[in-house]
């Protein structure tokens, strides 16, 4: 609306909302793409089916990725998940063969190397292995038998069900404290969906 802001009282409740005359984003919509442009590190939180997955997914399509190959580097955060599922495992035969480490190949994650990086539900990720993706995030390496990965710097995008570090696993607090944003996911209230096709 180019005019001035027009006012209405909404609900059951008349509670009056007032529409911007500017222009204006939704949160959900502005914060992600700023997080994607800045590469910094966003977490979208709030209840199942709210979309948090597909917006992060959005952002990896937006810089080239093919849908089925973000599907595929997504990390899903789970109890038993190790640094090795995290980050890579050494090869076995080199395990084997090896008369140092140094001789020991690692064979990377794929999604070490991409320009966005998702990680599903991080607070169900046990702690031990939530310290190795701190050095990930905090750092951009990875890091297993003393071989290191330097990561590209990247835009970061991870999913909860609860701000409050709750889940399977408690956030521990320096990783917490890399995230730049928090995206609340709110609830979708379909009362007037009826009227807003009716708009459409």
């Amino acid at each position: 609306n180019d005019g001035p802001s027009q006012s209405y009282r909404v609900g059951d409740s008349k509670r009056l909302l007032t529409l911007p005359s500017a222009q204006s984003y939704s949160s959900f919509v502005l914060l992600p793409l700023l997080t994607f442009a800045t590469r910094r590190k966003c977490l979208f939180v709030g209840g199942p089916g709210r979309g948090k997955t597909a917006s992060a997914i959005l952002m990896s399509v937006l810089a080239g990725y093919p849908v089925r190959e973000v599907r595929r580097a997504m990390q899903h955060g789970h109890p038993q998940m190790t640094i090795a599922d995290l980050l890579g495992n050494p090869l076995p035969a080199d395990l084997v063969n090896a008369q140092s480490m140094d001789d020991i190949r690692i064979e990377w994650r794929s999604w070490l190397s991409m320009r966005v990086k998702i990680v599903d539900e991080y607070n169900r990720i046990p702690t031990r292995t939530q310290s190795a993706l701190l050095t990930v995030m905090g750092d951009n390496y990875a890091e297993i038998l003393n071989h290191i990965y330097e990561c590209p710097e990247s835009a970061w995008y991870l999913t909860a069900n609860d701000d409050q570090g709750g889940g399977t696993y408690q956030v521990i607090e320096a990783l917490r404290d890399r995230i730049d944003v928090i995206v609340q996911a709110l609830a979708f209230n379909p009362r007037f969906l009826g009227e807003l096709l009716t708009r459409i």
